[in-house]
């Protein structure tokens, strides 16, 4: 259980590690002195703990500052501003589309001034390019560009947010508004990575032919994870609402996912690494095909190491998984640590896991009255359901306030509302996706696809029930007048002080509890 303490100290070193430069020489002289600790009284159970944290701060501000590019002759950000360029370069990954704009981010590979007709020059980076929304353009494109390279902006005030640094944490350092773009022969992309995002845009052509709006952007969000296909006034309703999570890909969904291929091993009885290696495939073509954001990441490791332990016989807990989840990320790229969606996701695991929490609520004590066995059951059911959600959603409040401005006061009762009718959601959805694309299949044979076809439309149809009871609730609860709570900006320190204050109070009240708990005395005794 170290790690659940040593990984969150790596992660604040990182986080550190931007706010402070350390020269070498006084990092090098911090480590020995941490070492030599270790060595000297490194018998001592908790200063040995605050010894190895503290070389995990260290370590962590290191990992930071190791990540930070380096430029060189050939880095393209350093022909900003000045002048027009050609580019020559592909498409990195999936562009983000709106109704308004196309952000499309390209990997270059040569470069010249526009004016002149020198030779291009061989070049490397990054560049965001922003484009209207149509034509649109596909992720391994080769795209000749022409325009003006410029900075991205940065904050005026220090704690503003900073488009040039939510950039730079992408490796991107420059960008282009409206070039002009030209689209060459060949493609460049993985040959996996480009089928499942083809897969993914014929499934999102089926729902938009299934479902109207706005239910056919929050069942591509929530069955295909792209969140930019959900109407702007409907992910605002959702968002006031308190229960934007559900149009996002989250551990819930890997978890089914999961549940599915273990269900499947057995069926073909399949067991130990036979079993988890189908798992493993499964967890991360997923999480590749629903764009492979930081939670789903971490998520998908997260389910990972769970089946690990299965297939080895171990027991893992939420809070290793959690602690070495976050640790992997962050090892590989550790930028991520600004990554909102990474942020959120892990700190309302901790809320789920935290059974310190769930005893501070009273919702979650039990009653010791004696009740029907099917009341019991609903009540429990209610009941826990009530706890997790106002655990995830005490957790998430102070990032939420710290990122938007606001709290969602009417969210523990739209999480109620609609929580327990996602799974039906998803399933009705996912159902009529797999009838739609059989009668795309079984086009030509003319009894089957027509069928399939007809079953597809009754399918939509009982599908569109749940989502429009979702979107009528978020809508109905965002129109209070009293359901945000609108905050003054906060600082990283005083979110970080709120977690710390909000880790005490638990603390102390679980150690109430166990103390105001009997102990059992066995009968032998």
């Amino acid at each position: 259980m170290w790690l659940v303490v040593l990984v969150p100290a790596w992660l604040l070193g990182i986080w550190l590690g931007a706010q402070v430069l350390l020269a070498p020489d006084v990092a090098g002289s911090l480590a020995l002195l941490l070492l030599g600790g270790l060595l000297l009284g490194g018998r001592v159970r908790g200063l040995r703990l605050v010894l190895l944290g503290g070389l995990c701060l260290l370590a962590g501000g290191v990992r930071y500052h190791i990540a930070q590019p380096r430029p060189t002759p050939a880095s393209v950000w350093l022909l900003a501003d000045s002048g027009p360029v050609l580019l020559e370069g592909y498409v990195v990954q999936e562009p983000r589309r709106t109704a308004a704009t196309q952000q499309v981010v390209i990997e270059t590979t040569a470069a010249r001034w526009a004016a002149t007709d020198q030779p291009a020059a061989r070049v490397q980076g990054r560049v965001l390019l922003m484009v209207p929304p149509y034509p649109a353009y596909q992720y391994g494109q080769r795209l000749l560009v022409r325009g003006f390279l410029s900075t991205p902006p940065t904050a005026r005030q220090p704690e503003q947010f900073s488009y040039r640094n939510y950039l730079a944490r992408q490796q991107i350092f420059v960008l282009m508004r409206e070039p002009e773009l030209e689209l060459l022969t060949g493609n460049i992309g993985n040959p996996v990575l480009l089928a499942l995002l083809q897969l993914r845009q014929q499934l999102q052509q089926h729902i938009q032919r299934g479902l109207p709006e706005p239910q056919a952007g929050v069942a591509t969000g929530m069955l295909l994870g792209l969140k930019t296909a959900v109407p702007e006034p409907t992910y605002r309703t959702y968002q006031q609402s308190g229960v934007a999570h559900l149009l996002v890909i989250s551990g819930w969904h890997l978890s089914l996912v999961a549940a599915l291929l273990v269900f499947l091993t057995r069926v073909l009885g399949w067991r130990g690494w036979r079993q988890f290696g189908l798992v493993l495939v499964g967890i991360w073509l997923y999480a590749v095909f629903v764009g492979a954001s930081g939670s789903v990441l971490r998520a998908a490791l997260m389910a990972s190491l769970v089946a690990l332990a299965a297939a080895t016989g171990r027991s893992a807990t939420g809070w290793v998984s959690l602690a070495a989840s976050c640790f992997v990320l962050t090892l590989f790229n550790p930028m991520l640590v600004w990554d909102v969606g990474l942020q959120l996701s892990v700190v309302a695991t901790v809320g789920l896991l935290s059974t310190g929490l769930a005893q501070v609520l009273p919702l979650a004590q039990r009653d010791p009255t004696p009740l029907p066995p099917a009341l019991a059951t609903s009540l429990t059911g209610g009941r826990e359901l009530i706890t997790l959600t106002l655990a995830a959603q005490i957790y998430t409040a102070p990032l939420l306030a710290y990122h938007f401005g606001n709290v969602s006061l009417i969210a523990p009762l739209a999480n109620l509302l609609i929580v327990p009718i996602v799974g039906l959601s998803m399933g009705l959805g996912a159902g009529a996706l797999l009838l739609s694309s059989l009668a795309t299949l079984g086009a030509g044979v003319p009894i089957f696809g027509a069928g399939m076809a007809g079953l597809a439309q009754l399918a939509w149809l009982v599908a569109w029930l749940p989502f429009a009871y979702q979107t009528s609730i978020a809508a109905w609860l965002a129109q209070l007048s009293w359901a945000t709570l609108q905050l003054a900006d906060l600082s990283a320190w005083q979110v970080l002080l709120a977690y710390a204050v909000l880790a005490a109070w638990s603390s102390w009240r679980i150690g109430r509890l166990a103390g105001a708990t009997p102990i059992p005395v066995p009968e032998s005794a």
